[in-house]
């Protein structure tokens, strides 16, 4: 799952899907960001489907086989029945989706 999610954050991230951040950090942050909603949703028990869906919505389509990355690794984690769990599953994920970002940042420089 790593991989994948460090991936396509890179992809992401080099593509300039967030050009509306100010700097290479405020990218990384907003794609983490992007994995948080996608865990989320994921916790919260939402369809595949629906996410696919919800998520595309909002992202211009050339992105959309790099989000499809992103969401099938948030969907190969188990959705938890406990808040505590969710919680660390989102955050984990958010974390993972940014530090994926930092690090494909780092090897394009």
């Amino acid at each position: 799952m790593k991989s994948v999610v460090i991936a396509s954050t890179f992809l992401l991230a080099l593509s300039g899907l967030l050009t509306s951040a100010a700097n290479e950090d405020d990218t990384c942050k907003l794609v983490g960001d992007l994995g948080e909603r996608i865990m989320r949703l994921r916790q919260n028990r939402a369809s595949l489907q629906s996410t696919l869906v919800d998520v595309k919505a909002t992202m211009d389509p050339k992105f959309h086989a790099s989000l499809e990355d992103m969401i099938i690794a948030a969907y190969e984690v188990p959705a938890y029945n406990s808040d505590e769990l969710k919680k660390r599953a989102i955050g984990d994920f958010r974390d993972q989706t940014q530090l994926g970002c930092m690090k494909g940042r780092k090897k394009a420089d």
